[in-house]
C-alpha cells in the first residue's frame, strides 16, 4: 500500500489495467482511479457502465474522465470471491439469497436492449468483479472492460467453473454453492441443465490446461449438477 497526503492509496491489478483506490482532497473521500493501457477498453468501460447506470442497474459511477483513466465512486463492501472465502473459513454454506442476488443481476444485463440485441455477454465472470455492498446490499457488477458477443451459457460455465476453481479448490462448499448457482442460473437465464453441464467441464478443461491441473476429472466424478 502506498501512502498520498498521509492516507493510505490501494493498488489492485485487473487483467490488463491499474486500479487505484485513492484520497481526494476536494471531496475528503476515496475514489476509484482506472487507468487503462488501451483506448478501446477505456471506450468501452464508460460506455457500458453509462449505459447499464441509466438502465438503473448496479454498477459504478463514473465521476471523472480523463484520457484513458476513469474516476468511480467507491462501493464499500466484498467481493463475491472474498465472500466465499469468509464462509469457508466460518464452515458454513453461502446463502442463496447472496448467490440470487449474482444471477439476479446478470439477468437483469442480460435483458437489457443493448445486450439482448447485440448477443452481449460480460465476459469475464471472475467472481472478484463482482461486489457485495455494504450500504444498500445490492451485488455491483464493478468490471465491463471486457463486454464482447458470445453465449450466455458458455458464460454461465466460466462463473461456475471459476468457483471451483478458487483456492482451496473443489471443497464441499463451493460445491453446494455451484450445485445451488447451477439451478438458479438454469432458472433464471432460461439455461439448459446438461449444455450448462458441458459448458462447466469445457471451461474446467481450458483452466487445467493452463494450470496443468485435473479439476475437470474431479468435477464429473462428484456429480456436482
Amino acid at each position: 500500500m502506498m501512502h498520498l497526503h498521509d492516507k493510505p492509496v490501494k493498488i489492485y491489478k485487473s487483467r490488463q489495467n491499474q486500479v487505484m483506490m485513492i484520497y481526494d482532497q476536494n471531496s475528503d473521500a476515496y475514489s476509484i482511479v482506472k487507468i487503462f493501457k488501451d483506448q478501446s477498453s477505456w471506450q468501452a468501460e464508460q460506455r457500458y457502465l453509462n449505459y447499464l447506470r441509466q438502465q438503473d442497474l448496479s454498477v459504478p459511477e463514473i465521476t471523472c474522465i480523463e484520457p484513458l483513466i476513469l474516476h468511480m465512486k467507491v462501493i464499500q463492501g466484498k467481493t463475491a470471491c472474498e465472500l466465499i472465502e469468509d464462509y469457508e473459513a466460518a464452515d458454513q454454506n453461502m446463502p442463496e439469497q447472496n448467490l440470487q442476488a449474482l444471477v439476479s443481476l446478470m439477468r437483469e444485463i442480460y435483458q437489457t436492449p443493448l445486450f439482448r440485441d447485440n448477443h452481449l455477454i460480460l465476459g469475464d465472470v471472475n467472481w472478484r468483479n463482482f461486489l457485495l455492498s455494504d450500504q444498500d446490499h445490492k451485488v455491483y457488477r464493478i468490471d465491463l472492460e471486457s463486454v464482447r458477443t458470445g453465449d450466455i451459457t458458455d458464460e454461465a460455465g466460466s462463473l461456475i467453473a471459476f468457483l471451483l476453481t478458487y483456492k482451496p479448490e473443489l471443497t464441499k462448499i463451493k460445491c453446494q454453492a455451484a450445485s445451488l448457482l447451477s439451478s438458479l442460473l438454469c432458472q433464471q437465464l432460461d439455461i439448459n441443465k446438461d449444455r450448462l453441464s458441458a459448458a462447466v467441464s469445457n471451461q474446467l478443461r481450458i483452466i487445467d490446461q493452463r494450470r496443468g491441473t485435473q479439476y475437470h476429472q474431479a468435477f464429473i466424478s462428484r456429480h456436482i449438477f
